[in-house]
């Protein structure tokens, strides 16, 4: 764990160029949501940027061979993939807590008031979107590197741009329309319930991916 925790400081090290692109970013979300009036939107809008984020060791790593440097640090492949997965997730918990930070301070510009409950189940809908993402790219860049893949590796947030508009076309009264509002009542009944189930997927999605990743690192040839 503690040469996990290495890889992550060497992470935050090769990514620091960037962090003015990153406040810029945080300034344009803020924007955003005073101009748009929905606060809410901010941040899965964040999450998708922390993807960005979480893909910039791989970029920078790979143009750099930063992966021979690793290895002069006697870190073992299998401390890299954890570094790589608490990179993502330190990056992610980040960005959320600035959306949080940024849908209170544009929801007193536009005079809204901002139902925690609400904010909350969108907090961990963003955090799940972040998860099944990160969970197919992060493998993917393993497997690939970052040039070959990082095409193929947005394909998940495609699928998402196109199904989520898909979503509203469908039937109120067809089955998966009645499905959608058995789970939207539960989740309107129970909602502490639909937090821990969005989170308890999370995780295990992320889990599942490291333990592809580190199969496939550890067999790839550097």
């Amino acid at each position: 764990m503690t040469k996990a925790v290495k890889v992550v400081k060497l992470d935050f090290l090769t990514v620091k160029p960037y962090c003015r692109f990153i406040l810029l970013l945080l300034a344009l979300g803020f924007l955003f949501g005073i101009g748009n009036k929905e606060p809410y939107i901010i941040p899965p809008m964040f999450m998708i940027w922390a993807l960005f984020f979480a893909a910039y060791p791989f970029s920078i790593g790979e143009k750099n061979s930063l992966d021979k440097l690793y290895g002069t640090f006697s870190l073992k492949r299998r401390d890299i993939v954890a570094g790589r997965y608490m990179f993502s997730l330190v990056g992610s918990v980040l960005f959320m807590a600035v959306s949080v930070v940024i849908v209170f301070l544009s929801a007193v510009f536009i005079k809204k008031n901002i139902e925690i409950e609400q904010l909350f189940l969108v907090v961990c809908i963003g955090f799940l979107i972040f998860s099944v993402v990160i969970s197919f790219q992060v493998p993917v860049f393993f497997k690939l590197g970052y040039n070959k893949a990082k095409l193929l590796t947005y394909l998940p947030l495609m699928a998402i741009a196109f199904i989520v508009p898909m979503a509203e076309l469908i039937p109120a009264n067809s089955t998966i329309g009645r499905l959608f509002n058995e789970i939207g009542k539960i989740i309107e009944e129970r909602t502490y319930l639909a937090y821990v189930m969005l989170l308890g997927v999370s995780i295990i999605v992320l889990y599942i991916s490291y333990i592809i990743s580190r199969s496939i690192y550890e067999k790839k040839d550097i």
